[in-house]
């Protein structure tokens, strides 16, 4: 760990990479200057963090771009299911809130009227024609 001129790099990362880390892993925004403002002890034991989670000079740069991973739905035979599917016009929650008012007892005008969709799509919805299949497995979606 070495600091140069007021900012302190380690094992390869810039002060802006330990704050992108620091702000994953706290659930809050880590400013800069935060990071350039932590004494040497405390940066050790940041750095004994990182190092324990599984980041190094190699790997922490990537992780950084990477960003959240991304998960995709699909069924027994591979294939992508409900809005993870190429040709989905709504997403999961659409589809839940159709059947949620459908159980209140909305009928399918009154549905479509307030979702903005056809009157056709929320019977077929309701009766099992379409966005039936439920996910068994997951995969990392390509980016």
């Amino acid at each position: 760990m070495h600091f140069s001129n007021g900012s302190c790099t380690h094992f390869g990362a810039t002060d802006e990479e330990i704050a992108v880390v620091l702000s994953r892993q706290e659930g809050r925004p880590v400013p800069v200057e935060e990071v350039r403002q932590v004494g040497a002890r405390a940066m050790r034991k940041i750095k004994a963090t990182l190092h324990k989670r599984g980041y190094t000079a190699e790997n922490l740069i990537p992780e950084l771009w990477r960003g959240p991973r991304r998960y995709q739905a699909l069924n027994e035979r591979n294939i992508p299911v409900g809005e993870d599917h190429p040709k989905a016009r709504y997403s999961n929650a659409h589809i839940d809130q159709v059947l949620r008012m459908r159980d209140q007892g909305a009928g399918y005008g009154t549905i479509a009227k307030a979702l903005g969709m056809p009157k056709t799509t929320v019977c077929n919805i309701c009766n099992g024609r379409q966005r039936l299949q439920v996910a068994t497995q997951y995969r990392v979606a390509s980016a």
